[in-house]
């Protein structure tokens, strides 16, 4: 059968031109329609003159292409009718596997999925039913599905369904079911309604899945979300919860306290940036955001400066780590910016003790002089403050005027420093040295240029930063130590640094200007060392006589009396030689200060509670010799002694010490405020020892004594001070 008719729509589904197939056999011109379903069904056609529909592919799945065939045979010719259906049979291909796919999936879901109608008559329900209540599929198919639903819950899930009747959306709900058993189920379900193609309600599919475990995990995270956010919050230190996106989430109160907000204006409103100082914000940026990828890449524990609300930092030790199962970190604040200031103050005293180490050795050395060590005490001070130029300065005694003896860099010929610099007031040296001269203190100044004695300096000084400390001797300006254009600002650490330098400068001036005196007396020390020994020799023979007297009235009741006055006396001598050999002249005493020493002696030695009795000493710049204050000594230890055990009931009161120089003598007067002296006794002439040995001490000072009985008894003694008699040649 040749092909007469060809037409563009066969063309175009065959993807053969008509100029191809016109005259040729159909089956030469197509050979795979050769022994296949094509060729049964066109004889079938042919030899029984009738009309034959069908559907045949060609080409191997899944790239076959079908097509539908219509053959009409006539008496003279056959018609060919044919479309390309290979779409649509794919389509129902499509539809039948997920038909079946889904029915798989509905018969072995571990979720229970049924259908059923307005009513609650049940049309479908998955097999898991069983595994879940303990109902096989058929007991509850055409059933009504809210019989296994507790009255108490069938209420509500009517009314989602009523709800999803009008509106074309799902519901999801969760309630309980009732088991086989009688037991309750808690679960999910999810309702959708299914439409037409008009829109009109066809039945309700609803998918349940079990919730029982669910209901136990949130029961176990809410009693452990109590249990760690207990353990969050008292910690003991400040911590944080950070998100990936570094959104603040959760803060205990340590942390709410220390940045200085309530925490729900912190959480979920803030970032970290806000409370890490800018100078640490890139690094702790990498450090959250490489801790996400490898967390051993970063470290976990480091120190950064901490701001608070206002904008104060302080530093703080963290611990850093990712919670697990979740896309955040947790960080534990420890503020530890006492401990890094103590560690600081430490570094920073042993870098000054090294300096004054340094400087110790050229101070003690003899072979040294003045500038050098002023040039010594310049360089440490400049290493100390970091500092690129200084000055250390001497103070001329007669002009008031400042000589520089070292400075750095080294003055030039014709520079300002090479010459003395003059006062141009009282106290005043008219430029940035002049603040801590006038009020003896140090004083520094981090924007020089703006000071309003800036102005004032000459020279080619450049200054942006500047420092100085006064050099004191006895409060008296001696010199001045100056720093300028540190690296860094000035603080009143280095300012003290510097003026513990001044102290060995001031040690240094101290020395060469000692130097002359000390050769000059040493042979004058060496004269008063061996009078010293004689006195002490002399000191010793006195208290021979006093134990050898007082031996003559030693009684047994009393002998503990006559001991503690012997050792009194022997210490008021002893206490002598103490201050002479603390005595800078080696030759007198403070008479005042050995008094308050006596005095605190005695009161510890005859009172029990030493408060009881007040002592009020009034001797100030009395200095005497060890001829005077030996024999002076011993009558105020006897007097006062005698107040301490006589003349006080309960053993309170007050004793008054005035001694004082008038004219060419001296005054002492020792009052209390006790009982009074006997009238019966005179004190001139009694037996008792310790007026004995007053009245002669007063003889041995050429002095005179009298009594004044007012509220209390008052001695008054007059005498000189002695002259000491040479008893031997050198």
């Amino acid at each position: 059968m040749r092909v007469v008719y060809f037409n563009s729509a066969a063309e175009e589904i065959l993807k053969r031109g008509r100029h191809e197939i016109l005259g040729m056999d159909i089956f030469e011109a197509f050979p795979r329609i050769k022994g296949s379903f094509f060729e049964e069904k066109y004889y079938e056609s042919v030899e029984n003159k009738r009309i034959v529909c069908f559907d045949a592919f060609f080409g191997e799945p899944p790239h076959e292409t079908w097509y539908y065939f219509r053959i009409i045979p006539n008496s003279h010719e056959i018609s060919i009718f044919l479309r390309n259906i290979t779409k649509e049979k794919k389509t129902e291909q499509i539809l039948s596997q997920e038909k079946e796919k889904y029915r798989l999936l509905a018969d072995n879901a571990t979720e229970i999925i049924c259908t059923h109608d307005y009513e609650g008559i049940c049309t479908y329900i998955s097999p898991y039913i069983k595994k879940l209540l303990g109902y096989s599929s058929e007991e509850l198919t055409g059933k009504n599905v809210y019989n296994i639903i507790p009255p108490s819950d069938q209420d509500l899930i009517k009314q989602k369904q009523k709800y999803l009747c009008s509106k074309n959306k799902i519901a999801s709900l969760e309630h309980r079911l009732i088991k086989k058993d009688g037991t309750y189920l808690w679960v999910e379900s999810k309702t959708n309604s299914v439409r037409d193609s008009k829109g009109e309600f066809q039945y309700f599919i609803v998918t349940t899945r079990d919730l029982s475990h669910q209901k136990k995990t949130e029961k176990y995270l809410n009693e452990t979300e109590h249990y760690y956010r207990t353990i969050f919050e008292n910690t003991g230190t400040a911590s944080v919860i950070i998100e990936k996106d570094k959104t603040i989430s959760l803060v205990n109160s340590e942390f709410s306290k220390i940045y200085g907000l309530p925490k729900e204006e912190i959480e979920g409103k803030l970032k970290c940036n806000s409370f890490v100082h800018p100078n640490y914000q890139k690094i702790m940026g990498r450090y959250q955001s490489q801790r996400f990828m490898d967390p051993d890449s970063v470290p976990r524990n480091y120190e950064f400066k901490f701001l608070d609300h206002e904008q104060n930092y302080k530093d703080v030790f963290t611990t850093a780590s990712i919670i697990p199962g979740a896309q955040k970190t947790l960080l534990s604040l420890m503020d530890v910016s006492e401990r890094n200031s103590a560690i600081n103050r430490l570094k920073w005293e042993l870098k000054v003790n090294e300096s004054l180490n340094k400087i110790y050795a050229p101070l003690v050395s003899s072979q040294t002089s003045l500038k050098d060590i002023a040039y010594v005490i310049l360089t440490q001070a400049m290493e100390l403050t970091e500092s690129k130029s200084g000055f250390v300065g001497e103070i001329i005694p007669e002009t008031k005027n400042m000589l520089i003896l070292s400075m750095i860099p080294p003055i030039p010929d014709n520079y300002y420093f090479s010459k003395p610099l003059i006062r141009t007031g009282e106290n005043e040296y008219g430029s940035l040295m002049s603040p801590s001269l006038d009020k003896k203190e140090g004083f520094f100044t981090n924007n020089a240029s703006k000071h309003h004695l800036f102005k004032n300096i000459k020279g080619k000084l450049n200054i942006d930063r500047f420092l100085s400390v006064p050099v004191l001797n006895d409060g008296i300006n001696v010199g001045q130590i100056a720093v300028s254009n540190s690296k860094k600002d000035y603080t009143q650490n280095d300012m003290e640094a510097l003026e513990r330098l001044a102290d060995f400068y001031t040690l240094a001036l101290q020395k060469v200007g000692n130097e002359n005196k000390i050769l000059e007396s040493l042979e004058e020390k060496k004269v008063l060392l061996r009078e010293i020994h004689h006195r002490v020799k002399n000191n010793l023979q006195i208290i021979s006589s006093l134990l050898n007297l007082q031996s003559q009235y030693i009684e047994d009741d009393v002998t503990q009396d006559v001991f503690i006055g012997s050792q009194n006396r022997v210490r008021s001598m002893a206490l002598i030689h103490e201050k002479l050999y603390g005595s800078s002249s080696l030759n007198r005493i403070d008479f005042g200060e050995y008094v308050e020493n006596l005095a605190k002696s005695l009161i510890n030695s005859y009172i029990e509670i030493p408060g009881n009795v007040k002592m009020h000493i009034n001797i100030k710049n009395v200095y005497l010799n060890i001829e005077t204050a030996i024999p002076c000594g011993l009558m105020i230890n006897e007097l006062i002694s005698n107040s301490l055990k006589h003349g006080f009931k309960d053993s309170k009161g007050n004793i008054k010490i005035q001694m004082a120089p008038k004219n060419e003598e001296y005054i002492l007067k020792i009052c209390d405020d006790g009982v009074g002296f006997p009238e019966e006794i005179d004190f001139r002439n009694t037996e008792t020892l310790g007026m004995q040995l007053i009245n002669s001490l007063v003889n041995q000072l050429d002095g005179e004594i009298k009594l004044v009985k007012n509220s209390g008894p008052c001695f008054i003694i007059n005498f000189k001070e002695l002259c000491y008699k040479k008893e031997f040649n050198g």
